[in-house]
């Protein structure tokens, strides 16, 4: 397949074999696919879809790039780099993740190799602040996360190509399963349709290293079915029912940027055998193999190890780089910590909402048309407040915040009864913690940019109150997305149903009885029984 490229990924990168640690196991073969070779910049999978996406335009004439991550992305790092190498400017925009040595590490070549970055306090006032950069494809500029375009895409299709090529050469042998850390989607979809189009039976297996609600099944569809599209342009077959990859989310930890202690241990297993792999990514990723590790017995099993590799020197002032804000975060984050203080403040705020409970449980608004089978009144209004403070201006109108609390409540009369009590929780919560946010009235009674700032400081406080935030926010967001004035923003296309009229249609309203009909049944007498 011929596409314009900038020609990083010409070399084909190596596989390692891993005899000992597959004979440990079992397996028929184990291999770790080496992305940390691609050059010229450190390395890692993120270099394939730049070869190919940097290659084509708006990005190809751009003057200046911008992307985003996390402080320690490996994505933002390669971006930096490029525009280095090939003599752009490069902005980016990062959000905070917890600190580990890798993380630290990335964070030092970011700052040294780029001409300018934002901190944003967390995902959630990233989104609120700067969503241009979340939702602008090429935009100004802007490489979208991961860089998971179908330009980027291609670039993993390249991949899979390239494997079945070091096959059909006997250098490697043929996979039955392929595993991969899964992210944004573009690993996972480009080398499932490129094992495809290179003849391989490989099942690819994309194990979750974020959140669903922010890496949804359906869009790692919807992005194979572009690619494939994509692909059929050149005369080249794809079947996109077979070239969808199973997708693992046991091994997602707390979340993005998270080093579960599964993936912790699974580093330093792979460290006894000579293989290097990072916890917020592979090691995720390794973890699942090992652990399925009894159901794969005698099968040819491939690591594709998409993390960067060896990293250049940085600026020893690399911290003076930073914006303020970061620095500061950075400085408390590698302090001791006083875990007394912490509960004391807890204590005290939790005494002074108790203190005033009965002037904050008092005095909401009815709700005169809401007939909802979960939220009370109270939990509505709570639930229009929080959409007030997310949603698009357009959808602050008391309308659709209603339409929107209805989706919530729609949503979670569905689930079992212990989630929707601790779904209704998190709503509680975080309407009374405002305390811990430094406000005295209760959230409902906030301006909506006290609100966002509410949520960002219980995120950072971390623990239970964080996750209520986070399961408040999603709440909302579910009930949001379910109305179609959302799909534009989030690139879905609305149902997939047929504009013509359908047969079965006309067939179907003929069985339908006429208004004030009457049961054939109706009139005939009873039958006595016997």
């Amino acid at each position: 397949m011929a596409l314009r490229t900038l020609g990083w990924t010409a070399t084909p990168t190596p596989v390692t074999p891993l005899d000992a640690l597959a004979t440990e196991l079992g397996l028929g073969w184990l291999g770790i696919k080496r992305d940390d070779a691609c050059r010229p910049t450190s390395g890692g999978s993120k270099v394939r879809k730049l070869d190919v996406l940097l290659a084509s335009e708006p990005w190809l004439s751009a003057a200046r790039w911008v992307s985003v991550g996390a402080i320690g992305s490996g994505h933002v790092l390669c971006c930096a780099q490029a525009a280095k190498e090939l003599g752009k400017a490069f902005h980016g925009h990062l959000f905070w993740e917890d600190l580990c040595p890798t993380v630290l590490a990335n964070l030092a070549v970011t700052a040294t190799q780029s001409t300018g970055l934002s901190y944003h306090r967390s995902r959630l006032s990233l989104a609120l602040t700067a969503p241009h950069v979340l939702w602008a494809n090429g935009a100004r500029g802007v490489i979208p996360a991961g860089g998971t375009t179908v330009a980027g895409t291609l670039g993993m299709v390249r991949g899979g190509l390239e494997l079945a090529a070091q096959v059909r050469a006997g250098a490697v042998a043929e996979p039955d399963v392929l595993f991969v850390a899964h992210g944004t989607g573009g690993s996972a979809a480009g080398l499932s349709l490129g094992v495809q189009l290179g003849g391989l039976a490989t099942q690819v297996v994309a194990v979750g290293t974020v959140e669903r609600m922010l890496a949804p099944d359906w869009a790692l569809r919807r992005l194979i079915r572009r690619v494939a599209a994509q692909i059929r342009l050149a005369d080249l077959p794809v079947d996109v029912a077979t070239a969808t990859p199973q997708i693992l989310r046991a091994w997602v930890g707390r979340g993005y940027g998270d080093a579960s202690p599964e993936s912790v241990a699974a580093c330093g297993r792979l460290l006894t055998h000579d293989a290097y792999l990072e916890p917020v990514y592979t090691g995720k990723a390794m973890a699942a193999l090992l652990a399925l590790a009894p159901q794969l017995r005698g099968k040819n099993v491939l690591f594709w190890g998409t993390a960067h590799g060896e990293l250049p020197a940085v600026d020893p002032r690399w911290r003076d780089r930073l914006p303020a804000r970061l620095r500061r975060r950075l400085a408390r984050a590698q302090r001791p910590t006083n875990p007394r203080r912490r509960r004391l403040l807890l204590a005290t705020s939790a005494a002074v909402a108790l203190a005033g409970g009965g002037y904050r449980l008092l005095g909401y608004t009815d709700v005169p048309t809401w007939r909802g089978r979960v939220l009370s009144a109270r939990e509505v209004r709570i639930v229009m407040a929080l959409g007030e403070a997310l949603l698009p201006v357009q959808a602050q109108t008391e309308a659709h915040l209603l339409l929107v609390a209805q989706g919530v409540d729609r949503y979670l009369s569905g689930l079992p009864s212990k989630l929707q009590l601790l779904s209704r929780a998190a709503l509680g919560a975080v309407e009374q913690a405002t305390p811990l946010g430094r406000m005295a009235q209760r959230m409902t009674r906030q301006s909506a940019p006290d609100r966002r700032t509410l949520l960002v400081r219980l995120h950072e406080l971390g623990g239970p109150l964080a996750e209520a935030a986070r399961g408040a926010r999603d709440l909302v967001l579910v009930g949001w997305y379910q109305q179609p004035a959302a799909w534009p923003a989030i690139g879905y296309e609305g149902p997939q149903v047929s504009a013509s009229p359908r047969p079965i249609a006309a067939k179907y309203a003929a069985l339908i009885a006429p208004a004030g009909a009457l049961p054939k049944a109706a009139g005939r007498p009873e039958r006595s029984r016997p």
